[in-house]
C-alpha cells in the first residue's frame, strides 16, 4: 500500500511541479517555507539545533522530543503537554513542527519560551521526512490529535523511534472514513507505540479499527489542563454588561455571518448585544 501511495504522490508531484516552481520563484514569502518543508534546509536546522544546545548548556546527548501539531487548535491543545515536559524534563530538547503558517505564528507566540525550535513540518515525501529525522535525531515523536501521514510514521518506525498520539479523537464522520479505507489507515494507527485518546469511546473506535487494546488508553482532553484565568474579568464585567441574574449565551468559535442564525432561533437575541473577540 505504501508503494502505491508513494507512486501516486510522485505522479502528482510531477504534474504540479511547474505550478510549485512558479509559486516558489514568484512569491518570496512562500519560498523559504516550501524549501524547508521539502527538507532542503535540514543542514540549517541541524546547525540551529546544535547552536541552541550549546547556548543553553545542554549535553550533546540530551533527549530530543519531536512534537507535531497540525494548526492553531492542535498547538493550543499542546500547551499543557509542552509546559509539563519542560518542567519535568528540563534537560530535554523539544522541537515543535506545525503544518500551517497560522499555527506556526500561534506556536511562536505561546510556546517559544518552552521549546528549542519551531518549524514548518515536512511534506510527506520520503526524502523530506528522512532529512528531518536525520537533522533532529529524535528519541520520541509525539503527534497531537490528528494529521496522519504514511511516510512519516513508516520512516519513524523503521528507525526504531517510539511514536505516540496524544489527545486523540475520532468523530463519527472520520470513523466512517477510516473504516471505509481501513487498508490505508490501519497500518498507520497500528504503527503508534501508544495512542492516548480523549474518551473511552475514542479508544473503542481505535480498537475496532484494528489497533491492539494494550496500545490504547483514555487520558482525557489536554485542553482541560490549560491554565485558567483568575476569573476577575468574568466576575466584574459580565454583571455590568447584562445585569445580575440575567441569562448569558456564549457561542464560541463563530464566523462572520453566523450570528443571524442565532437571532432566528433565539428571540431575545435581537434585544441583546454581541461581542466578537
Amino acid at each position: 500500500m505504501l508503494l502505491i501511495y508513494n507512486l501516486l504522490i510522485s505522479v502528482l508531484g510531477i504534474l504540479l511541479l511547474p505550478l510549485m516552481l512558479l509559486v516558489v520563484l514568484s512569491r518570496a514569502k512562500y519560498r523559504g517555507r516550501t524549501l524547508e518543508r521539502m527538507g532542503l534546509k535540514s543542514k540549517g536546522i541541524k546547525d540551529a539545533l546544535a547552536k541552541s544546545k550549546s547556548a543553553e548548556g545542554k549535553a550533546t546527548n540530551s533527549p530530543v522530543i519531536w512534537i507535531h501539531a497540525l494548526s492553531v487548535g492542535e498547538v493550543t491543545s499542546a500547551q499543557p503537554l509542552v509546559k509539563a515536559l519542560r518542567t519535568d524534563m528540563a534537560e530535554a530538547v523539544i522541537i515543535l513542527t506545525v503544518a500551517t503558517s497560522s499555527g506556526k505564528k500561534i506556536a511562536e507566540n505561546l510556546l517559544s519560551p518552552y521549546v528549542q525550535l519551531i518549524l514548518s513540518s515536512p511534506f510527506d515525501l520520503r526524502f523530506a521526512v528522512r532529512r528531518y529525522i536525520t537533522a533532529f535525531q529524535p528519541d520520541i515523536f509525539i503527534q497531537v490529535e490528528t494529521d496522519f501521514w504514511p511516510n512519516w510514521l513508516a520512516l519513524l518506525q523503521k528507525q526504531g523511534i517510539p511514536t505516540m498520539l496524544v489527545n486523540g479523537r475520532i468523530s463519527e464522520k472520520s470513523f466512517a472514513a477510516y473504516q471505509r479505507f481501513a487498508f490505508f489507515f490501519r497500518p498507520m494507527f497500528r504503527s503508534f507505540d501508544l495512542l492516548s485518546m480523549q474518551t473511552e469511546e475514542d479508544c473503542r473506535k481505535m480498537i475496532m479499527l484494528g489497533v491492539p487494546a494494550d496500545k490504547v488508553i483514555a487520558l482525557g482532553n489536554l485542553k482541560y489542563d490549560m491554565e485558567q484565568p483568575d476569573g476577575t474579568e468574568k466576575e466584574i464585567v459580565f454583571p455590568e454588561m447584562v445585569g445580575e441574574g440575567r441569562f448569558v449565551w456564549v457561542c464560541g468559535s463563530t464566523h462572520p455571518g453566523e450570528e443571524k442564525y442565532f437571532f432566528q432561533h433565539w428571540p431575545n437575541c435581537s434585544q441583546g448585544r454581541i461581542s466578537r473577540e
